[in-house]
């Protein structure tokens, strides 16, 4: 073997997906010996939890596993997709992938892979190696013994007829078989139940997919191979209400013969994985992963949403990562991984670059011996034979796609499409939109977001799912109008469909048509009366949920006092769920109580123990309380839970820094800055440490140069420091702040007679022309109401970018740190600003100027003192003060030293002509 195929070797990669596998369950049973296999990996290995993405629909996370991205970049959208010529709805197939997988990349660069039922991928790809679809394993009639397999489903053609021999039908297997199972059963009493052929087709389609897997791995040579089981999902959605503890809704009888089923088929897993292991060797590197996680505890959802994909909410928002190999650390604890780092960390692996375009990165913490990071702008860019699929069989065929539907209707990922294909259709389209609208708003481009849920909005102002989205898109920009207006609509209509118990009884008398078909009396019922009660159902839920987001929308708007009067004044018969706390303890947060958000907190951990944001919260309560070991533990618990919050790194650093330990404050703070590049607070704490405290001026310099520069920084935290506990390698954004021109100075300081020049040098101002010119100023205002709201709401401030906003002195102080600013500070008399503020007073008839407002100048004086320290403290602001009285006698001088400030090609003169000298009333202008 040459020394190319020996690196090849060491290098091997086996993949293996085990949707919905939880550390839970798999924890007891590694704890009772019931797992060796995988107790093998994890003491050879390293472990940890892998975070989920929002939506957690299986074919869009198991893409974006396989590919490092995001579902809006994969194309991934959801379970079901229109067929090409929209004749009738289909499962979601690898034809509407739109980037390479990991092994397009690695074919291309001529490695060997094998890929076995990934989710989803359908038709096989002609990759380098040998390929099964996911349709493979699926059987379209468990009663029947039926050999074939769907066209297309194998790559190489020529194995399809060889490896379907290797499917196993449910109908091979009798009762006897699942007595692993169900040890309790009397088999001769045992009947073929609705759960029972369930259980025997999952366990018969994850033997179908270790045989074609084993078949691969043992008869062609390979570098790469993945392989996917659905297994573990569908026998927790199937079973997991019989797990134990005992529900009080479960019946008795059949929670004794079916509370062991979800422990026999981890059971199953590690024994396959134990021949995977042995069929790889020593010298591979394994790597399991899940999805997400499987709610097994009091966290078992009793009802579940009636809503497509409703059964995502029984799933965990945490998943299985396990690694073993020559080069990666044993018995060792990563932190922070997610879906998006499989494919980073895949390409490490193989010394191969990783593309700027993937969301991801590499897990180099696993590694004993990791290797420097290469980076290419995008393997889409890459040239050569990827083993993609072509244009010819991107077709499904209709009769196996439709067996597939029906079973993912069974499993309630997707309604009954109906009989009118047009609208369902149409109703396909809406929930793929709605999917990807809801992974822009999970990775905050709510730009994005925004105009698909206003469009699902119009079209179901009823549906709760689609309002509070928007709703949130509306806060989220601070146009408080249009979120409530949406809210109240959502009420209005909710109301119109609620029906009470004696309507709902009654609805249910109804009898359809005798001279109607078995199928149409059917579709009668579903329209006539399963409708209108799940919609009522739904309604009564939605009215009760709109009162939290109510609450909620209060916190937004700045007014957590009446947040709190609506949240406690909520009908007792509303389900207090987590939300309700979560929205309760923020309020008292808003409103600086601590003491009062700690309870609310760990009420939501009573529901959930993994909130992260409750976590948080409590930890940022404490930190308050001056509590700062039970600050530090909650924080560090919230951050294991979930590494991208940069608020806990942030929160983290503060509570280091209050206990002085000013390296290990930094520290945290540039965790935060690689999470969040944009998080202006942290940059400043950051800066103003590495100046003070700790004598850096080199990292000071660095962290001023980010917020001054659009320079991308490819600086990783261990260039930085070196960190055991944690890993990540995010780079940083590419473009600076985006950058506000400010105006400020207190009332009457001359920042009206300094937007007019701004104005006259071309520069875009950001007013909104309600207060008009008037006797105080004759030229105009030039304001924003939303500058007003500063202390509620400041996420308009996006508006502005680009552009110069007026902002008197008292409000500066509170303009957030998340952008750049170049402000201008007009500083004047205070003497002169109170003479000039009493003669509009009097002309407007509100003072008779008969005493001098002694009090008002304190309070000026005091907001200026303030100035000098505040620059001080915000790197990300950039300052130029101005004299009132030198900008009236000396307006071109003034006017050059703003066009230098702000870089402008502007018209001196223009801006100089601007300055009526008449109009300034206060002192006589000596000539």
């Amino acid at each position: 073997m040459n020394t190319e195929n020996q690196n090849k070797y060491k290098n091997k990669v086996l993949l293996l997906g085990w949707d919905a596998a939880d550390w839970k369950i798999i924890n007891k049973l590694v704890d009772r010996g019931e797992m060796p296999n995988l107790e093998k990996m994890i003491d050879g290995g390293t472990m940890g939890n892998l975070s989920t993405l929002t939506p957690a629909l299986s074919p869009m996370l198991w893409t974006s596993i396989a590919t490092g991205m995001y579902a809006d970049k994969h194309g991934i959208h959801g379970f079901t997709e229109p067929s090409a010529d929209n004749s009738t709805i289909q499962p979601i197939s690898v034809a509407s992938r739109k980037v390479k997988a990991i092994w397009n990349i690695l074919n291309q660069e001529g490695y060997k892979s094998h890929v076995i039922n990934w989710w989803p991928s359908h038709p096989a790809e002609p990759i380098n190696g040998i390929y099964v679809s996911n349709l493979f394993p699926k059987t379209n009639n468990i009663n029947q013994y039926d050999e074939t397999v769907p066209d297309n489903c194998v790559h190489p053609s020529s194995l399809q007829e060889l490896i379907a021999h290797f499917r196993m039908h449910p109908y091979e297997l009798d009762l006897a078989s699942i007595v692993p199972f169900i040890p309790k059963a009397k088999i001769k009493g045992l009947e073929y139940s609705k759960e029972i052929s369930s259980l025997l087709k999952i366990v018969a389609e994850a033997m179908s997919v270790q045989n074609a897997a084993t078949f691969a791995m043992q008869n062609e040579d390979w570098d790469f191979t993945a392989i996917y089981w659905d297994s573990v999902d569908h026998i927790c959605h199937t079973f997991m209400q019989y797990y134990p503890p005992k529900l009080d809704t479960t019946n008795q009888n059949e929670f004794e013969l079916y509370n062991e089923i979800i422990d026999g088929i981890y059971r199953l897993m590690d024994l396959m994985l134990g021949r995977l292991m042995h069929i790889a060797g020593n010298e591979a590197n394994i790597i399991l992963v899940s999805d997400h996680g499987f709610h097994s505890d009091h966290l078992r959802p009793l009802h579940i949403p009636d809503e497509p994909a409703g059964p995502i909410y029984q799933h965990r928002q945490l998943g299985v990562f396990c690694a073993k190999g020559p080069n990666i650390k044993a018995d060792h604890i990563i932190y922070g991984a997610s879906l998006l780092d499989i494919t980073p960390t895949i390409l490490s692996i193989f010394d191969l670059p990783i593309g700027d375009d993937m969301d991801g990165k590499p897990l180099l913490d696993i590694f004993k011996n990791p290797t420097a990071t290469k980076y290419i702008p995008s393997w889409e860019l890459i040239k050569g034979n990827d083993g993609s699929l072509p244009e010819h069989l991107k077709q499904q065929d209709p009769i196996n796609a439709q067996e597939a539907i029906k079973q993912l209707i069974d499993l309630g990922y997707i309604e009954n499409p109906g009989p009118n294909i047009k609208e369902a259709i149409e109703n396909t389209v809406e929930e793929l939109q709605y999917n990807l609208a809801l992974v822009y708003l999970s990775t905050d481009r709510k730009n994005n977001a925004l105009p698909i849920f206003e469009k699902l909005t119009e079209k179901f102002p009823y549906k709760g799912r689609f309002v509070f989205r928007l709703m949130s898109c509306y806060a989220q920009y601070g146009d408080f109008e249009k979120a409530n207006q949406v809210l109240n609509k959502l009420e209005e209509t909710a109301l119109r469909k609620k029906l009470s118990n004696d309507e709902i009884k009654e609805l249910k008398k109804q009898k359809p048509p005798i001279i109607l078909t078995p199928q149409e009396k059917e579709n009668w019922k579903r329209v006539n009366i399963i409708s209108p009660i799940r919609e009522a159902r739904q309604a009564l839920f939605d009215l009760k949920q709109a009162e939290i987001e109510r609450a909620n929308l209060l916190i937004l708007e700045g007014k957590p006092k009446k947040a709190i009067e609506v949240l406690k004044k909520m009908d007792t018969g509303v389900i207090k769920n987590q939300n309700y706390f979560l929205q309760l303890a923020n309020a008292y947060g808003k409103l600086g109580k601590w003491t009062e958000s700690i309870p609310h907190f760990e009420k939501v951990l009573e529901f959930d123990p993994e909130n992260s944001q409750a976590l948080t919260g409590v930890g940022f309560g404490y930190y308050f309380e001056g509590n700062f070991d039970k600050a530090l533990d909650c924080t560090l618990n919230a951050i294991e839970i979930n590494f991208y919050n940069s608020s806990s790194h942030y929160i983290l650093g503060q509570i280091f820094e209050a206990q002085q330990q000013y390296t290990e404050a930094a520290q945290a703070y540039e965790v935060a800055l690689k999470i969040a590049p944009n998080n202006g607070t942290a940059r400043n704490k950051i800066i103003s440490l590495y100046t003070k405290q700790l004598n850096n001026e080199t990292r000071a310099t660095f962290h001023k140069n980010i917020l001054k520069s659009a320079t991308e920084n490819t600086e990783t935290i261990e260039e930085i420091f070196s960190i055991d506990d944690f890993s990540i390698q995010p780079r940083q954004a590419k473009q600076k702040l985006p950058e506000i021109m400010v105006v400020s100075g207190l009332p009457r300081s001359g920042t009206s007679l300094v937007m007019q020049m701004l104005k006259a040098g071309g520069v875009n101002l950001f007013t909104d022309n309600i207060r008009l010119a008037d006797e105080n100023n004759p030229k105009g205002f030039f304001e924003h109401q939303k500058a007003r709201q500063l202390l509620r709401n400041n996420q308009w401030l996006e508006e502005a970018s680009g552009k110069a906003i007026k902002i008197v002195i008292p409000l500066l102080y509170k303009i957030p740190p998340r952008f750049n600013y170049k402000i201008i500070v007009v500083l004047r008399s205070l003497h002169e600003i109170i003479d000039s503020q009493q003669k509009m007073l009097m002309r407007e008839g509100k003072s008779k100027g008969d005493t001098y407002p002694a009090n008002i100048e304190i309070s000026y004086a005091q907001y200026m003192n303030k100035l000098t320290g505040w620059i001080e403290n915000n790197h990300n602001c950039e300052v130029l003060l101005l004299k009132h009285n030198e900008i009236i006698m000396q307006p071109q001088i003034e006017a050059k030293k703003i066009i230098d400030f702000l870089h402008l090609k502007a018209d001196l003169q223009k801006m100089a002509q601007v300055v009526d000298q008449k109009l300034y009333r206060s002192m006589k202008i000596k000539k």
